[in-house]
C-alpha cells in the first residue's frame, strides 16, 4: 500500500504540470532581466527530479524490491534537497519572480514518508522478462524528452517532422505535447511497474498509442500540410515501442494464468 502511495505522490507534480494552463500576464515585455547562471542551474535542475524520481522509483522497484523502500526513501530525500533552494531563490519571468511551487516539494516529502513506512512490506521479485519490459516502458519516453531537450538547446528546434494542425485537433495537439513535455507518459509507465500488472499493461498501451497516433491520424482526417517526407514521419515510433511492450506484459500475465 505505501509502495502504490509512494509512486502515486511522485506521478502527481507531473499529472498537475500537464493539466496546468500556464499563466498568462498581457504583453510579455521586449526583453526582460535573464535569470543568472546560479539561478537557472537550480531551477533546471529541480525540473529534471519531475520526470527523473519516479523514473529512478520504478526502476528500483523492478530490480531490487526488497531495498526499494530504502533506496527509493534516499533518491526521494535527494531530490528533496534538489528542491529546497527553489523556496528562497526566485526565477525571474515576465510576470515577475517565481518561486517553487509548494506541490513538488509537498510530493516529495510524501514519498519519503510512505517509503520509509513501506519498509515492511514485501514484495515479490518480478519475472525477469516483465521486468525488461517494464524497464523498457519506464526508460523510452524518459529518453525521448531528455533527447528533446539536448537537440532543442543545442539547435533550437524540436526534433522530428509536424503537421500544422488548427482548430480543436491543434487544440488537442498542444494538449498531447504539453502532457508530454511534463513527463505524464513517464510517471504513467512507473505507476504501472510499481504495480506490476493487473490492467496496468493495457490501460497503459491504449494512453501509448493516442500519443504515437494522434498526429498521422489528425493530418489524414484535416490534410493539413506536414513537414514529413510521408506521413509515417508524424508517428510516433518511441510511443508506438513502448505501447508494444505493455501490451506484451499483458499478454505475457495472461499466457501464465
Amino acid at each position: 500500500m505505501f509502495r502504490v502511495l509512494a509512486i502515486l505522490a511522485a506521478a502527481a507534480p507531473s499529472l498537475l504540470y500537464s493539466l496546468h494552463p500556464g499563466t498568462f500576464c498581457g504583453w510579455a515585455p521586449a526583453t526582460w532581466p535573464e535569470p543568472t547562471p546560479l539561478r537557472a542551474a537550480i531551477w533546471d535542475t529541480a525540473l529534471w527530479t519531475v520526470p527523473v524520481l519516479p523514473a529512478v522509483l520504478a526502476l528500483l522497484a523492478i530490480w531490487a524490491p526488497r531495498r526499494f523502500p530504502v533506496l527509493g526513501a534516499i533518491t526521494a530525500t535527494v531530490s528533496l534537497a534538489i528542491n529546497a533552494p527553489t523556496l528562497v531563490i526566485p526565477y525571474t519571468t515576465p510576470c515577475g519572480p517565481q518561486f517553487s511551487p509548494w506541490m513538488s516539494l509537498s510530493c516529495q516529502a510524501v514519498v519519503v514518508v510512505a517509503l520509509l513506512l513501506a519498509r515492511g512490506e514485501r514484495r515479490a521479485p518480478m519475472p525477469r522478462l516483465r521486468a525488461v519490459c517494464w524497464t523498457g516502458i519506464v526508460l523510452i519516453p524518459f529518453a525521448r524528452i531528455a533527447l528533446a531537450v539536448l537537440i532543442s538547446t543545442y539547435s533550437g528546434s524540436l526534433p522530428g517532422c509536424f503537421a500544422q494542425l488548427e482548430g480543436p485537433w491543434g487544440e488537442v495537439a498542444d494538449h498531447l505535447s504539453r502532457a508530454t513535455g511534463s513527463g505524464i507518459l513517464i510517471s504513467m509507465a512507473a505507476i504501472g511497474a510499481v504495480l506490476g500488472g493487473g490492467v496496468a499493461g493495457p490501460v497503459l498501451t491504449v494512453v501509448l498509442l493516442v500519443f504515437a497516433l494522434f498526429e498521422p491520424i489528425a493530418q489524414l482526417a484535416t490534410s493539413a500540410p506536414h513537414d514529413c517526407s510521408t506521413v509515417l514521419g508524424l508517428v510516433g515510433w518511441p510511443h508506438l515501442v513502448a505501447a508494444g511492450l505493455a501490451l506484451a506484459t499483458r499478454l505475457r500475465s495472461a499466457g501464465q494464468s
